[in-house]
């Protein structure tokens, strides 16, 4: 997000400094605020209440999903054919690294992680896996649902069909727009608009990316403490972070922690 959001910044003239906008240890950062106050504005939109929330969300997305296409129609009209090629790199072995920070596959397999071809594939995998967390956490608002037995399923459901299709079409558009050993890291799909001259569609797509990974912390935060919520009323936790707010009905204490 705080990436985006500096792209975004950048984009109409305000540079944010380095050393403000990322972590300890990288790219010269020492604390990154625009990710600070992020998590602060979404705890304050989860204290007020679930409602609040939902409709934020829903106008969130709404922006997401808009962007979301432009990305894909759009960028249709950069696509080069050459970039498609080869579809697979070949693997690139990387560094190995022991010990704790040791990948999986190397500590049973002894197979040396690689970059790009069949097992990078395969690598890229576990990490996308990530990128879908969200549609998981429609189960722990059930309580919270008007018509969960029927709800539920469709949120569940439909929600990984959508992303499923999206994903893969902002993919294969935006690396036939840049190769890829040229896509950015902190944001990709912005700099890939830039890099073809469309600054423009830039700042739309940083607004969107912006607006869309805001609701991703939304999501994950009320989804964790409503865990919170529910091991600690199953007396797994301490009883305190169980408490409902009186005027805002939520729970509060494990949201703010």
């Amino acid at each position: 997000w705080s990436g985006y959001a500096v792209s975004l910044l950048d984009s109409l003239g305000w540079t944010v400094p380095a050393e403000f906008a990322n972590p300890p240890g990288e790219a010269g950062g020492i604390v990154n605020i625009p990710a600070i106050l992020l998590v602060l504005l979404v705890t304050a939109v989860l204290v007020a209440g679930v409602k609040i929330s939902s409709r934020v969300n829903a106008v969130v997305v709404a922006i997401k999903v808009f962007v979301v296409l432009l990305v894909i129609v759009a960028g249709l009209f950069y696509v080069k054919a050459d970039n498609y090629r080869p579809f697979i790199p070949p693997s690139q072995p990387t560094d190995e690294v022991g010990g704790m920070r040791a990948p999986l596959m190397q500590v049973l397999f002894g197979v040396t992680p690689v970059n790009f071809g069949w097992l990078g594939v395969f690598a890229a995998i576990a990490i996308v896996f990530f990128a879908y967390i969200g549609f998981d956490i429609v189960a722990t608002a059930a309580e919270e649902a008007r018509h969960p037995q029927r709800d539920l399923p469709i949120g569940l459901i439909g929600s990984l069909v959508i992303t499923a299709i999206l994903y893969a079409a902002v993919s294969i558009v935006v690396v036939g727009m840049q190769h890829y050993s040229e896509l950015s890291v902190g944001a990709p799909l912005a700099d890939a608009f830039k890099a073809v001259g469309s600054p423009g569609f830039a700042t739309v797509i940083s607004i969107g990316a912006v607006a869309g990974l805001t609701t991703v912390v939304l999501i994950l935060l009320l989804g964790q403490s409503r865990v919170f919520f529910a091991m600690s009323r199953d007396g797994l936790l301490p009883d305190w972070l169980s408490a409902v707010h009186p005027r805002f009905g939520t729970p509060y204490r494990s949201t703010i922690l």
